[in-house]
């Protein structure tokens, strides 16, 4: 099964499957390594905050690959698609199988 979702997406906090999953990969890709206390290697690496998101997409995959297959092996990083907003913030979407 794949799914397709971005990072504005909201999380539901009572979610269940494959919603559940869904949201897993969503908190991983939002929590910066080291914000979590007894788990340090939890989230992406905050290096990227000032730099140009774009020009660093390929290390982005590569730490959400290793970030699924530690933290939810049930998912596979099938694609990811980094999209400026009028803000100039970004937004990800991605694409996972289950």
């Amino acid at each position: 099964m794949t799914i397709k979702f971005s990072t504005g997406d909201k999380l539901d906090w009572t979610a269940t499957g494959i919603e559940q999953i869904k949201n897993n990969v969503l908190n991983l890709i939002r929590t910066r390594l080291g914000e979590v206390p007894y788990m340090p290697t939890l989230g992406l690496n905050p290096d990227y905050i000032d730099s140009p998101l774009l020009e660093n997409k390929p290390i982005l995959e590569m730490e959400i690959r290793n970030q699924l297959e530690l933290f939810e092996p049930n998912a596979t990083l099938d694609s990811l698609n980094i999209i400026p907003d009028q803000n100039g913030d970004y937004i990800i979407e991605v694409v996972i199988t289950l």
